[in-house]
């Protein structure tokens, strides 16, 4: 007997979304690769019915690939993932990342070069003040910051760059 098909189900916030249970046996591989070990859960973007539904057999695809990641993993095999399961999780991690990269364009353009191990305390500075005097909020500066410092931190790790510019910044 086939599997049926899961039906998208309405959040409290009116957003749709697609709900799977983890089978008992793939429950602690699920939680180490996903941080979910009852369900996973997929979000589809939509507040409308219709297009719930139409999202929905991509999102469940989506869910099943990943449990045959985590019984794979439970199973000690690698897992090989697809080529959609690659441009999935790229798009997960750019999703992430694309607001950090973005700040990294602005303080580049700023200084007038994309070379990370030039950019020297003073630099970070003068980006700061410049942040401040647009009346940004100090959180936002402060997030702002951070992804940079993380990035410069990277650079550090990997042998780029020479010494931390941000340090107290």
């Amino acid at each position: 007997m086939p599997l049926p098909m899961l039906r998208p189900q309405r959040h409290r916030t009116g957003v749709w979304r697609l709900r799977l249970a983890v089978p008992r046996d793939l429950r602690d591989a699920c939680y180490r690769l996903y941080g979910a070990r009852y369900e996973l859960i997929a979000n589809l973007h939509t507040r409308d019915h219709r297009e719930a539904r139409l999202r929905a057999a991509s999102a469940e695809d989506m869910l099943r690939q990943k449990l045959e990641v985590a019984r794979k993993h439970t199973a000690g095999m690698p897992a090989r993932l697809s080529d959609r399961q690659i441009a999935a999780l790229a798009g997960m991690v750019c999703g992430r990342e694309l607001p950090a990269l973005a700040d990294v364009e602005r303080i580049a353009d700023f200084v007038g070069h994309r070379d990370a191990c030039r950019i020297d305390k003073a630099d970070a500075v003068k980006w700061k003040t410049e942040l401040q005097c647009k009346g940004r909020h100090a959180g936002t500066i402060r997030h702002i910051m951070s992804c940079c410092r993380g990035l410069w931190g990277w650079g550090i790790v990997t042998g780029c760059c020479r010494a931390r510019t941000s340090g107290t910044v």
